[in-house]
């Protein structure tokens, strides 16, 4: 979409005006500022226990449920877009790719996941398949994004963050909530949940998701078919509480799909044919709050999860049991601490590479493995201590310990914080502090195969690689002067060490295809990488029926060839990069019936000379509500990408274009 600027920033602002002479004292004294005041938003995913923003000493954001719904967006990933730190893409409309800080791709394995604090990574390549992760929005509570190093507390993954999607309390979502939206190209999506009172402090919810979406913007695009559903049960007494969490998804869609044959190099053949892919996960979680006759707060969780994927690049099935436990307690007034540990047990049931690679049948692309099944376990411990050392001075130090049966490795991940309030409404924070990836199976065991009909590309696993680790130094700003507008800000400077590469090595010897249409590639952990960058975001309430948020993220990313046996420097360029970031979410209130929202975003990103750069590109996506009463449905119209005919946001060259959607939800 091409606006002039001027056009583009008066038109964002305009509402400023129109509302201005309605704004009073009695307006600012009566605001809602539940979506923008640090002064009372709760975090709990930086500490493991509840504390407000503007006392955290580290990068950390809020994104709530009106903002979430206000935005537009269709799904969870959609809505990490309005995240400043976070870069979001498409790689279809089924398939995203989102990273932190940099190195942004589909297997991006340096931020952690979680649902209401169980972990969704792969233990097969360490990332997210955000394709599988969906919920009922209107049931989503907050998504908390905690940016920067976050080891200390959660372990393996947390390198470049955190992002923990915390749905609603059981007694939050009593009544009937119903949902129906549908676009072009066969895309529709039915959400349906009911809540109900079971006893005394006894309260639940069960939910149901249907949703067909077009792979691509096109009449003749493959439906993705998935179905969600799941329950909660929960109990909240004065000194206790617990819930219980059951639920599944499954996905199914097919995709053009060609084989070749190499059995004469010289003359390729192939055939073509539609494959039939299906997911599934299934989980059951259990979450224990217990408060200590001496003032502290002990918390159990236990899960499972088991899941079954059938796509190419990822096939495999994955039963994940997981139990931790952690104790907030107090010194003193001005000491508290907490003390936790947990234990991972991981099974898999992988394919056999040996078996299912011949010349005669290569696949467009497929990734193979050298075992069949696996057997392995995380087990951690730590410790966290916060001090208040005057009125206006706290500190945070501690230390997890972690050890990945998979490599047979132990690794520290310590962090070592400071916050100065110096006045009511001005304080710094710095910090410095150390995370690691959790090693995966896609690093070990893993061979990689695409063909392109004239040669094939094979990459190979390194048993014995190194555990990939950063170590960041992060100072903040925050000026909150009055309840109604906030800064934020943060500059880090993190150094990665044992980054991923995969470079092209010699094809002499491979024993499963004929060296002259083989290309041969390694993993390795042989490079290093600087990044550095800032992040800034501003929240304004203009008048209790105007509100915006404005955000903004600049990263530098460089990288360096340590060398290696296994290694050229050939994927040093993959890596630099620079790039620029900018979202404003407006959410004006019309009348008490009618909202306009409005997400505007501006990205422009510079790669290494040798890949083929994107333009800089300026989206837009609207929302016009309208609901007669607060008892009647909601009515919405959404368009993304207002105006587009098609633009790229990455690399990956996937084109974006307008879509619109009509939505109705009513609750009763």
């Amino acid at each position: 979409m091409k606006l002039s600027p001027t056009i583009a920033y008066f038109s964002l602002l305009a509402p400023c005006y129109v509302m201005a002479d309605q704004t009073s004292l009695d307006h600012l004294m009566d605001m809602s500022l539940e979506d923008l005041s640090m002064l009372d938003i709760e975090m709990d995913t930086a500490s493991k226990s509840s504390k407000k923003l503007v006392d955290i000493p580290a990068s950390v954001y809020v994104l709530t449920n009106e903002r979430i719904q206000r935005s537009g967006a269709r799904t969870i990933t959609e809505a990490l877009a309005l995240v400043p730190g976070l870069t979001v893409t498409k790689h279809s409309e089924t398939e995203w790719f989102v990273s932190a800080r940099g190195f942004h791709d589909g297997l991006f394995n340096k931020l952690l996941v979680m649902m209401d604090g169980r972990s969704l990574y792969s233990p097969l390549y360490g990332g997210v398949y955000w394709s599988d992760v969906d919920y009922v929005l209107a049931d989503i509570d907050r998504i908390e994004v905690l940016k920067g190093p976050g080891g200390t507390i959660w372990g393996g993954n947390a390198v470049n963050g955190v992002i923990n999607i915390i749905t609603k309390k059981a007694q939050d979502t009593l009544g009937t909530h119903m949902s129906v939206t549908a676009g072009k190209y066969g895309t529709q999506e039915v959400s349906l949940r009911h809540g109900t009172q079971l006893g005394n402090n006894i309260y639940a919810r069960a939910f149901y998701k249907h949703k067909d979406q077009a792979q691509t913007v096109s009449d003749e695009a493959q439906i993705w078919t998935s179905d969600a559903a799941g329950f909660v049960l929960s109990k909240s007494l004065e000194t206790r509480k617990w819930d219980i969490r059951v639920g599944g998804e499954r996905t199914t869609y097919s995709t053009p799909w060609y084989v070749d044959d190499y059995t004469d190099p010289n003359n390729p053949d192939y055939s073509y044919s539609l494959l039939d892919i299906e997911s599934y996960s299934a989980y059951a979680q259990f979450n224990y709050e217990q408060e200590t006759t001496s003032g502290g707060l002990l918390k159990y969780s236990l899960w499972a999860e088991h899941n079954a994927d059938e796509a190419k690049d990822a096939p495999g099935k994955i039963t994940t049991v997981d139990a931790d436990t952690n104790y907030n307690f107090e010194y003193n007034t001005q000491h508290k601490a907490i003390i936790g540990g947990g234990l991972r047990y991981i099974h898999l049931n992988l394919s056999d590479y040996d078996d299912q690679l011949s010349p005669a049948d290569v696949d467009m692309y497929a990734r193979y493995y050298s075992i069949t099944s696996a057997d392995d376990v995380i087990i951690n411990a730590f410790y966290q201590s916060e001090l208040q050392i005057t009125e206006q001075v706290s500190l945070v130090a501690g230390v997890k310990a972690e050890y990945f049966e998979i490599n047979d490795s132990i690794e520290f991940s310590p962090q070592l914080r400071a916050l100065y309030q110096y006045s009511p409404v001005h304080s710094v924070w710095t910090g410095i502090g150390r995370a690691v990836a959790a090693p995966s199976y896609l690093d070990t065991h893993s061979y990689y195969v695409e063909s392109n009909g004239r040669d094939v590309l094979l990459m190979l696993p390194t048993a014995d690689i190194d555990n990939e680790s950063v170590t960041t130094a992060e100072i903040g700003y925050r000026f909150i002067p009055t309840d109604y507008f906030s800064i934020d800000s943060t500059f880090y400077y993190s150094a990665h060490d044992n980054v991923r590469g995969v470079d092209y090595i010699s094809n002499d010897d491979t024993p499963y295809i004929e060296p002259d249409y083989v290309y041969l590639a390694q993993n390795n952990a042989d490079y290093s990488a600087i990044s550095q960058g800032l992040e800034i975001t501003s929240a304004l309430e203009v008048s209790r029926n105007l509100r915006y948020n404005l955000s903004f993220s600049y990263i530098d990313l460089d990288a360096t060839w340590d060398g290696g046996e296994n290694s050229d420097g050939s994927s040093e360029p993959w890596f630099e990069m620079q790039q620029q970031l900018t979202s404003l979410q407006m959410q004006w209130d019309i009348t008490d019936s009618l909202q306009f929202d409005l997400v505007a975003k501006y990205q422009d990103t510079e790669y290494n000379e040798i890949y083929r750069q994107i333009d800089p590109y300026f989206s837009m996506d609207i929302r016009l509500a309208w609901q007669k009463h607060k008892q009647a449905p909601l009515f919405e119209l959404i368009v993304q990408d207002m105006n587009e005919t098609g633009y790229a946001d990455y690399w990956g060259e996937y084109s974006n274009e307008e879509l619109v959607y009509l939505r109705v939800s009513h609750d009763f």
